[in-house]
C-alpha cells in the first residue's frame, strides 16, 4: 500500500500514557515499510486561551440531545485551560468528536500536507458522535486522524450478561475486556493504526474508506470488547488488506 507520494510520513503525536509504548507502536508501523515520526503533543503547541473556550464549548450534556455547551460558564473555560497544561489530563468529560477534529484541523493546515504527512493524534480525553444519541468512539476519522486511548475502554460495550449483573447488584463477571489500566493498549492501537494508514489510503486515491466485514481482520468496526480482543488485540490483516497496507 504505497501513497502516490512514496516519501509520505505517518505523524504519530499525543501525550505520553503509563499503559501506551509509542517506541513499540513506532517499531511495529516501522515493519510494514512505513515511514513514522513522533511528533509530540500537539495540543501543547495550541493557544491555551483559545482552544480552552472552544472546548468547554463542545462538551456534550445530554446523552440523547445533539446540542453541545454553547454557553460555557467562566469555570468551565477555566477548567479545560487547567486540564490543557495538566499532566496526566483529567478525564470523565465527553466531547464532541467531530467539533474536536475540526479543532486540531484549523491548527494543522499550515503544518502538514496530506501528499507528505498523515497525522494520526492519540487522545486522552472521551469523544463521541451523535446518532440518535451520543456514542463514545476509538475513531474520529479526518485530517488528522484522532484514536481515543480511553475510548479504547469506554467505547466497545461489554457483553450484555455484564449489565445484566450490573444492575442486579450482582460482582462483576469474570470476563475479558480492555481496562482503565491495561498493557494490552499499545497491542490494540497497533490494529487502530491499520485503520488510520488505511483510511489515508482510501483518501489520496479517492476511494471510500469501507471496514472490513472480516472479525478477525483490524480493519473490523468492533463494537463490543470481545471483537476488539479478536481483530485489534491480534493486530492481524486479511489476506486482502494485507496486501493493500504492507509496502
Amino acid at each position: 500500500m504505497s501513497p502516490n507520494n512514496a516519501d509520505s510520513i505517518i505523524v504519530l503525536s499525543g501525550p505520553e500514557f503509563e499503559d501506551v509504548d509509542y517506541s513499540e507502536l513506532i517499531k511495529f508501523i516501522k515493519n510494514y515499510g512505513f515511514s513514522i515520526e513522533r511528533e509530540g503533543d500537539l495540543l501543547a503547541k495550541l493557544d491555551a486561551d483559545l482552544f480552552a473556550e472552544r472546548m468547554a464549548k463542545i462538551r456534550i450534556l445530554e446523552p440523547d440531545k445533539k446540542h453541545l455547551n454553547e454557553n460555557p460558564f467562566p469555570v468551565e473555560v477555566d477548567y479545560e485551560k487547567r486540564n490543557l497544561k495538566s499532566i496526566p489530563r483529567k478525564k470523565g468529560i465527553i466531547y464532541s468528536g467531530n467539533h474536536f477534529l475540526k479543532i486540531l484541523q484549523e491548527q494543522l493546515d499550515d503544518i502538514f500536507d496530506l501528499r507528505k504527512n498523515w497525522p494520526v493524534y492519540l487522545s486522552d480525553q472521551l469523544l463521541a458522535t451523535f446518532e440518535a444519541r451520543w456514542h463514545i468512539r476509538v475513531m474520529i476519522f479526518g485530517f488528522p486522524v484522532i484514536i481515543s486511548v480511553p475510548g479504547i475502554v469506554y467505547g466497545p460495550a461489554r457483553s450484555r450478561e455484564y449489565y445484566i449483573s450490573a444492575q442486579m447488584g450482582i460482582p462483576e463477571a469474570d470476563e475479558d475486556y480492555i481496562k482503565e489500566k491495561d498493557e494490552r493498549k499499545t497491542e490494540v492501537l497497533k490494529g487502530y493504526l491499520f485503520q488510520a494508514i488505511y483510511f489515508y489510503k482510501c483518501l489520496l486515491e479517492g476511494k471510500e474508506f469501507r471496514f472490513c466485514e472480516d472479525k478477525n481482520c483490524s480493519l473490523y468496526n468492533s463494537h463490543w470488547q470481545r471483537e476488539i480482543l479478536d481483530a485489534q488485540l491480534k493486530h492481524s490483516l486479511c489476506e486482502k488488506h494485507l496486501k493493500e497496507i504492507k509496502i
